[in-house]
């Protein structure tokens, strides 16, 4: 003789539960894709500052002096372990402008007033 086990109800829950099985998808089974967030690419940080550039912000007028994409050597100069580059700059407002190295990345507060020389030439 066969027993038969009574299944609880939990009315609108079951009738749910019954759909999705009928569909043939259970939430359960649904895979998770992490979200990865894109890197910006350190051409976008640094943007159109290469040596010989001149650009102004809110902060003053700065000329760009040099372009040091060596990550240790960035972080060497800005006191910081995740610096991926940095910008020597001198600020041409200031008579008494020291270089100093920056590594704001490059947003729309700030605006070139001369264009500066690739470090590397496009190739034919």
């Amino acid at each position: 003789m066969t027993r038969q086990v009574v299944q609880p109800s939990a009315g609108i829950i079951d009738d749910i539960e019954r759909e999705d099985d009928s569909k043939g998808y259970e939430p359960e089974d649904a895979v998770t894709v992490p979200r990865i967030v894109p890197v910006p690419a350190v051409v976008d940080e640094i943007g159109p500052r290469y040596p010989g550039a001149i650009y102004q912000n809110t902060t003053g007028r700065y000329e760009v002096l040099a372009l040091i994409t060596d990550p240790a050597e960035a972080a060497r100069l800005l006191r910081r372990n995740s610096a991926r580059w940095a910008v020597i700059v001198r600020d041409t407002l200031r008579p008494d402008g020291q270089p100093h190295a920056v590594g704001m990345v490059w947003t729309n507060e700030d605006y070139l007033l001369r264009p500066g020389k690739p470090p590397y030439a496009a190739a034919a």
